[in-house]
């Protein structure tokens, strides 16, 4: 009994396994993008300068639903029903900026559309802050996944009143190396710029824009009051041709500043083709002869008896002036700067000295594959 018991318990907590398998894959799951401008006034509508896109990443449909839009001055924002006030306070709900969603299907996104003012409370401080677009604030959906409802983006806000000094980024030249440059060549892309302004706390983004296109860009930091700096990027043109070249500071628009009007430099380049390098031309190769060695030669040679034994078997030769000897060739090599040949010959058995033969071969070479061959300039 205790076996069916067991049994039947495991068979009820894999089927109840299995359930909640298949039902999650069925859930909804919403998250969202949110974008907002990084500078605003205590008291400014926003309206529809914000843009808020929401995202139903599971198979399930989500239906009747809010989204609410928070003012934090932080990134811990709970997901609940936010609460109006005309006065500021953390977590505080933008007036108008609650938004109802009726449907949206599984796998699918949807543009949110703002109809409130979305107005930032009139004494809010002077700083940073976040605004939040809080998916789903009543928790009236069921979701494979609750932690991802909340997005952010951030703005500096302005209290009513008060003068506290902006940073301001000022583009002062942008510059290019070398300032001449061809087809394929490297160009470096400088850009020289201070802050002119209060300190810089935060990352931006510098662009190096040509001809309207990105071509490079850099992320930087914190910039103390009336600090310079020269940065630089680079790209590699591919077609001739006039080039205008833009460095945009905080083309982001992460920073909140003073003067937003003063982020841009620009200055216009020529690119030309490569020079053509000149062809040398081909040598004109001189008609040419062709010359061997003899392969045996007859000479005249001086001897006295003993040699003469030693080289013909004469016993009972006298001694000679002269004696004709035909001797075997048996080596060659060029020589005198390539302008000569040497042939050697010798006897069949040695005992006659060595005897050269020389031809006048200009600029000689061997003739490959052929022994003692040469060609010679005629």
């Amino acid at each position: 009994m205790k076996r069916v018991t067991l049994l039947t318990i495991l068979i009820l907590m894999a089927a109840g396994f299995l359930f909640a398998q298949s039902y999650g894959r069925t859930l909804p799951d919403l998250t969202a993008r949110i974008s907002c401008p990084s500078y605003a006034k205590a008291g400014e509508e926003l309206k529809t300068n914000i843009s808020v896109k929401i995202i139903n990443l599971g198979k399930g449909t989500a239906k009747d639903f809010f989204v609410d839009l928070v003012l934090s001055s932080d990134t811990s924002v709970p997901v609940k029903i936010a609460v109006y006030s005309p006065n500021y306070t953390e977590d505080v709900l933008l007036r108008g900026g609650r938004e109802h969603v009726a449907e949206l299907k599984g796998l699918r996104s949807m543009a949110l559309r703002l109809n409130g003012t979305n107005k930032i409370p009139d004494d809010t401080p002077t700083g940073y802050y976040y605004i939040a677009a809080v998916v789903d604030s009543a928790n009236s959906v069921h979701e494979t996944n609750e932690e991802n409802n909340v997005a952010l983006c951030k703005i500096y806000v302005k209290g009513k009143g008060e003068q506290e000094k902006l940073p301001d980024l000022v583009a002062l030249k942008a510059w290019i190396k070398p300032p001449s440059p061809v087809v394929g060549q490297k160009v470096y892309l400088g850009c020289d710029f201070m802050n002119g302004g209060a300190d810089l706390k935060g990352t931006w983004k510098l662009s190096y824009i040509v001809n309207g296109k990105e071509v490079y860009s850099q992320k930087h930091g914190d910039i103390p009051s009336g600090a310079k700096r020269n940065p630089a990027g680079w790209f590699i043109p591919r077609h001739p041709g006039g080039y205008v070249y833009s460095c945009v500071l905080d083309s982001g628009s992460q920073i909140a500043e003073s003067n937003e009007g003063n982020n841009k430099a620009a200055t216009k380049f020529e690119v030309s083709l490569p020079p053509i390098k000149p062809i040398k031309p081909r040598p004109i190769i001189p008609n040419l002869i062709v010359r061997r060695c003899l392969d045996s030669i007859t000479v005249k040679v001086s001897a006295d008896k003993v040699s003469l034994e030693k080289e013909y078997g004469s016993g009972n030769a006298l001694p000679v002036n002269y004696n004709e000897v035909k001797l075997q060739l048996y080596n060659s090599f060029i020589r005198h700067n390539k302008n000569e040949v040497s042939c050697q010959y010798r006897s069949k058995k040695g005992e006659i000295p060595n005897v050269v033969y020389l031809f006048k071969c200009k600029n000689a070479f061997k003739v490959k594959g052929k022994p003692h061959t040469y060609s010679c300039k005629k």
